[in-house]
């Protein structure tokens, strides 16, 4: 989830000659890791002005989307928050260089 949600890119109208949801990405890394997670039957499929949609093995799945923290070359990460609309649950998700992430996780 974490691959398909924490990250800026838009799904195109257009579908691939497999079916498939096509992206719009500033980043090609940021692409890479939303066709990763849609490869692991994670498929990012919505972006409204405040509300992502993935689709999880044939379960739609909505979050609001609450703040984006972009990536930046001194943070070395990104971050978005969302609430999930089915539990109500506030969710931080990151991804960024290992070196970075280590650094920031407790300790057990």
């Amino acid at each position: 989830r974490c691959l398909a949600l924490n990250q800026t890119v838009v799904p195109n109208p257009e579908r691939d000659r497999n079916g498939r949801i096509t992206y719009k990405s500033s980043s090609p890394d940021e692409e890479a890791l939303v066709k990763a997670a849609q490869e692991l039957g994670v498929t990012f499929t919505t972006r409204d002005a405040d509300m992502l949609a993935i689709d999880v093995r044939g379960q739609v799945e909505r979050y609001q989307l609450l703040n984006v923290l972009e990536f930046s070359s001194s943070r070395k990460r990104m971050s978005v928050i969302v609430r999930d609309r089915r539990n109500g649950k506030l969710l931080l998700m990151t991804k960024g260089a290992d070196s970075i992430i280590y650094a920031r996780l407790a300790p057990g």
